[in-house]
């Protein structure tokens, strides 16, 4: 069932990354966001920690090399902030009675949700023209024709009415054909001769009836068109033309697709205050001289939502240590972490359909600013060369970053390509192979059935038995059987944290990966929190007293993460579902985006 109808924040098109890279300059490149995540231990779109779905990114300080992670997370585009919870202070992990001792393992439950209208931008509408006349009023619109032959079957060109003409005339004979010879046209822009018929001539009558007609002969005469057989062609083009236009429906309306970002494990409110150079975000409201949220330490679910630009700031990096995390001499332990979330109740296959149908029809040329490259696409050595190579992944490529050639009205690209081993360079015709973002190239869906904890087997007793080396292991849930045979590039029957760590140190196994949109029940309910808490025990109860502790010292902090519920019952038209399809922040950005590639990213060489 679709969820209910949204109210209409602002219609966003514009979409950029929560960080900016190292230097602090925008990242053009989507890779570069892609390959920053790569040193994050766990936190892996589709499949996290102990084998549960995860339908987020996680992002630390792993990722300050690529990422100027320490400088507040941005808003992924233009929306509304619809709900929050921001802690007044950071909980604490630690198992039993902490009481006023330091706080040893920090964990947020802070949140920020925003709502995104995505929708493609309108192309220009032409103005409409003024009426035309209907040609054909003024005896100058009429007109007739020149022909190349005496049976008038090969029209040469139409002349208008008192066009002057030269014309050779005889006697005529009712049933004969009514064309005579022009022998000059007394115009340059015109063929010189040809043939016309009589009646559209102004002609004596007696024209060619004379002595001369007994022996044969013709006479040749100075004459003009007179009104002719039919209306200029062009002024009649022109007219049709001027008529569809003002007759030209409406086009179509972009599609719309309703997401959400969520930026869970956002820092505290006191936070701010143990960081001076920290900003405050300017969705906060202001009081009493300084921007503060409205509440702390419970939901805020907003009746008016608050409005946010891309690239505003909406915090910081949380604390997520969790209870099994062991403090150094008694020190607290640190671990920052945001974990990024974009996700749709809409119904993503029929916007999907409905975007590409829209994006071919009505965006213009100036809007199909993708290259895609398919498996068998032949790479040349040059314009009109021998073969360099075959495409045999597909690949997609901005085409404002790569060199271009016209030849004999065709444009060429020449483009480098990552292949199965190392890296091809060639060009490429273009025609055929533009695409609008808004076709949304390479995503897939997939909607099979899954367990409903979220775990990857159905049987977490049989799991438990196969890591104690008791048993094999359990087949995956129907949900795992699908992605695992699209994320399996290597095809060695594996689907681990290990296995997305290999995808994301190659640009396009990478690219393939955050194109997969799956629907999935969300993790941030209080039944899904419990079901998951209850599946980690039942396998724990197999592994020993030690995991039984984790889990039971683990369960405080995940019954507390939870707000599902609590956005739906105050957020109009937020989903009542709570199976909802999931996105890659990275993929959605990195479609919609409208930086550059360039050259020297492309070739940029790929882990094997």
């Amino acid at each position: 069932m679709n969820a209910p109808r949204a109210p209409m924040p602002i219609a966003t098109s514009r979409f950029g990354y929560p960080f900016k890279d190292k230097d602090d300059r925008e990242i053009a490149d989507p890779y570069a966001f892609i390959e920053a995540l790569i040193p994050v231990q766990g936190g892996h779109y589709l499949l996290g920690s102990y084998g549960f779905f995860h339908g987020g990114i996680h992002l630390d300080r792993a990722c300050s090399s690529k990422l100027s992670i320490d400088d507040g997370i941005r808003c992924l585009a233009d929306g509304e902030v619809v709900a929050y919870r921001i802690d007044s202070d950071y909980h604490d992990a630690t198992p039993g009675d902490v009481g006023d001792g330091a706080m040893l393992r920090p964990y947020s439950t802070g949140f920020i949700l925003v709502r995104h209208r995505v929708q493609a931008p309108s192309p220009p509408i032409p103005a409409t023209p003024p009426p035309m006349d209907t040609p054909g009023a003024d005896i100058r619109d009429w007109g007739t024709r020149l022909y190349a032959d005496p049976q008038g079957r090969q029209p040469l060109a139409w002349l208008r009415h008192g066009t002057p003409l030269i014309v050779q005339v005889g006697a005529y004979t009712p049933g004969q054909s009514t064309l005579v010879r022009v022998t000059d046209t007394l115009d340059s822009k015109l063929p010189r001769e040809g043939w016309i018929s009589r009646t559209h001539l102004a002609l004596d009558p007696a024209v060619g009836t004379g002595m001369r007609s007994a022996f044969g002969l013709k006479d040749t005469v100075a004459t003009t068109v007179y009104r002719g057989d039919s209306i200029d062609p062009d002024k009649s083009a022109a007219h049709a033309e001027n008529k569809a236009q003002r007759e030209r429906p409406e086009p179509e309306t972009a599609p719309v697709l309703t997401l959400y970002s969520l930026y869970m494990h956002v820092a505290s409110e006191r936070d701010y205050d143990r960081n001076a150079k920290w900003k405050r975000p300017s969705w906060w409201p202001e009081r009493g001289g300084t921007r503060k949220p409205e509440a702390t330490d419970r939901v805020v679910a907003l009746a008016k939502p608050l409005p946010i630009r891309q690239g505003d700031l909406i915090g910081y990096l949380g604390e997520d240590v969790p209870a099994h995390a062991y403090p150094v001499a008694g020190q607290p332990v640190t671990k920052r972490l945001l974990h990024l979330e974009v996700f749709s109740g809409d119904d993503v296959p029929a916007y999907l359909a409905n975007s590409r149908r829209w994006a071919k029809e009505y965006l213009p040329d100036s809007e199909r600013t993708l290259l895609l490259l398919m498996p068998g696409d032949t790479l040349q050595r040059d314009v009109g060369g021998p073969a360099s190579a075959t495409v045999n992944q597909r690949q997609i490529l901005r085409v404002s970053g790569l060199e271009s050639r016209t030849v004999e009205d065709k444009r060429w690209r020449k483009v480098t390509l990552g292949m199965t081993q190392g890296h091809a360079t060639g060009w490429i015709e273009e025609e055929g192979r533009l695409v609008s973002p808004w076709e949304w190239p390479g995503f897939e869906v997939r909607d099979e059935v899954a367990s409903p904890d979220g775990f990857r087997h159905d049987d977490p007793e049989a799991f438990a038995d196969y890591l104690r080396g008791d048993g094999p292991r359990p087949p995956d849930t129907p949900f795992y059987k699908a992605l695992r045979s699209l994320v399996d590039r290597n095809h060695d029957g594996s689907f681990s944290e290990e296995e997305l760590d290999r995808l994301l140190r190659n640009r396009h196994h990478a690219d393939h990966l955050t194109r997969l949109i799956v629907r999935h029940e969300t993790a941030w309910t209080r039944t899904s929190m419990r079901r998951h808490t209850e599946t980690a025990r039942r396998i724990a109860a197999k592994l020993g007293p030690a995991a039984v502790e984790n889990v039971n010292a683990e369960e405080p902090r995940g019954e507390k993460l939870p707000w599902w519920e609590d956005v739906a019952a105050g957020v109009e038209g937020f989903p009542a579902n709570s199976r909802v399809w999931h996105f890659h922040a990275g993929g959605v950005v990195g479609n919609l985006s409208r930086a550059a590639v360039t050259l020297e990213m492309l070739k940029k060489v790929d882990a094997p």
